[in-house]
């Protein structure tokens, strides 16, 4: 899947009035950035080494996504759910993750610079 196809899925489901769903998508070292994702269904994504630099995921479902080796600078997240999602060893710089749900997330040896997490849940996770 390129990036053109995934910006039409989006687009398209936009357009229907439906959230857009990449459910369970292979999208791994894809170039999403500055992509408008916000809302929409990634859960179960693979998004490993995706560039996801100035997307905004504001209350995008990632719950069980893979996440690791991600870009991620300057990436929108707020309201997102990263429910058991794999972010090991990511490194994110100038982020907004305020009230986003981390609940049994794996986030061992990941790094956040310049990031807010106002109002998010850890429960569970692996810090």
């Amino acid at each position: 899947m390129e990036r053109e196809d995934i910006i039409q899925i989006v687009k398209s489901a936009r357009l229907a009035g439906e959230v857009p769903d990449l459910s369970n998508r292979d999208l791994s070292g894809q170039d999403l950035s500055h992509i408008d994702l916000r809302g929409a269904n990634l859960s179960g994504a693979n998004l490993s080494g995706a560039n996801l630099s100035g997307a905004n995921l504001l209350r995008a479902n990632l719950s069980g996504a893979d996440l690791t080796h991600i870009d991620a600078f300057k990436t929108r997240w707020q309201g997102a759910n990263l429910d058991r999602a794999n972010l090991a060893g990511v490194s994110m710089i100038g982020v907004r993750m305020e009230a986003v749900s981390f609940n049994e997330a794996n986030l061992s040896e990941a790094n956040f610079y310049e990031t807010s997490f106002r109002w998010s849940k850890f429960r569970g996770a692996n810090l």
